[in-house]
């Protein structure tokens, strides 16, 4: 899972957990993926600033990655398509790289890849899933309850945070949902 300490990377790998999966989360410092591992319980979690990325992969998936949730796009994709396992599926949700950088958008470059291990990318926004929302709000609502799944909120006091709330999300320094609380 990339951008594993965002809002949706987060929860995205403990559904996988809570699923009987083997979770790898990749974010941006030394703090987020000790808290993946050690609040989250994900198996390992990779720091892209400090670690090479294909390696890093390979190490912590040595058969190869079966299942690519991707929330940031460019470079961090094409690492992650290069380590595909056979049959290997990406699930592309965001782009946290081109946020705020449209003029260099990398292509992907290891189509070879995906084509000589039969995997498959595909596309994933919630809004095509709506028939589903109340069945999925009553199990969250339950994991919840059950404490089995853990919400977790960046927040800011004051409706004069709003930029400092979006910077820090650009900046990568949020960890779960960033919100401001406005009084």
């Amino acid at each position: 899972v990339s951008g594993a300490a965002g809002s949706v990377g987060n929860l995205v790998g403990q559904f996988a957990k809570l699923a009987g999966c083997r979770v790898v989360g990749i974010a941006g410092s030394d703090e987020k993926c000790a808290w993946l591992r050690d609040e989250l319980g994900f198996d390992a979690a990779l720091n892209y600033k400090t670690e090479e990325l294909i390696p890093a992969i390979q190490a912590a998936c040595p058969g190869g990655v079966d299942i690519y949730w991707d929330n940031v796009g460019g470079d961090m994709l094409n690492n992650a398509v290069g380590c595909l396992a056979v049959g290997g599926r990406v699930v592309l949700c965001g782009a946290i790289s081109l946020y705020s950088d449209f003029t260099h958008i990398p292509p992907i470059s290891n189509w070879p890849i995906v084509a000589g291990n039969r995997a498959t990318i595909s596309g994933f926004n919630v809004t095509y899933h709506k028939d589903k929302f109340d069945h999925a709000l009553s199990r969250i609502r339950l994991l919840i309850e059950q404490d089995k799944l853990i919400l977790a909120h960046d927040v800011l006091n004051g409706f004069d945070q709003l930029p400092a709330a979006l910077g820090r999300i650009y900046a990568g320094l949020n960890i779960g949902k960033q919100l401001v609380r406005i009084k």
